[in-house]
């Protein structure tokens, strides 16, 4: 079988990569598998791990691309329409599925380098916010941040019960 270009990889590559997203943002982080990614690209599991050896490689497509998604969800003309917007975001998978992902990599202590990842996307969410609202819009930031942390936390534990 003949070696593809670099063209071909280059295109198989990211198909991968907008499926890596796709996935994430609509679904959540931890559907992706090398199955799943197969089914969805028609690329095979081993041409997938050719690309992304591992989960946290696939950290890396997230780079620049999901802050935009986030932050168009964002009214940031005033802090009470930044902190309505928040929250009625809260009800799209999308905007969900982006804050979990942060959560669950800041928490991640065995695999530091998604920390570091996750860590970084709050930074720039801060700077974002900062820039746009000053101080009270991090002010307002930090209290969404842990109404929203709250939150998952009492929907996974009435989840658990049910």
């Amino acid at each position: 079988m003949a070696r593809k270009s670099a063209a071909e990889a280059a295109r198989t590559k990211q198909k991968i990569t907008d499926a890596i997203i796709q996935l994430t943002i609509h679904e959540g982080f931890e559907v992706l598998s090398y199955t799943r990614l197969s089914k969805e690209t028609g690329v095979s599991r081993s041409g997938i791990a050719n690309h992304f050896p591992d989960k946290r490689s696939m950290v890396e497509v997230f780079q620049g691309q999901i802050f935009t998604i986030f932050t168009r969800y964002l009214d940031m003309t005033t802090v009470e329409s930044f902190q309505h917007s928040w929250m009625n975001s809260l009800a799209s998978d999308e905007f969900r599925n982006i804050i979990l992902l942060v959560f669950v990599h800041m928490g991640t202590s065995a695999n530091p380098a998604m920390n570091v990842k996750a860590v970084m996307g709050v930074n720039r969410l801060t700077g974002f916010v900062e820039g746009s609202l000053g101080q009270p819009g991090v002010a307002e930031l930090e209290s969404l941040l842990g109404r929203t942390l709250l939150s998952v936390i009492m929907r996974n534990k009435s989840n658990e019960l049910a």
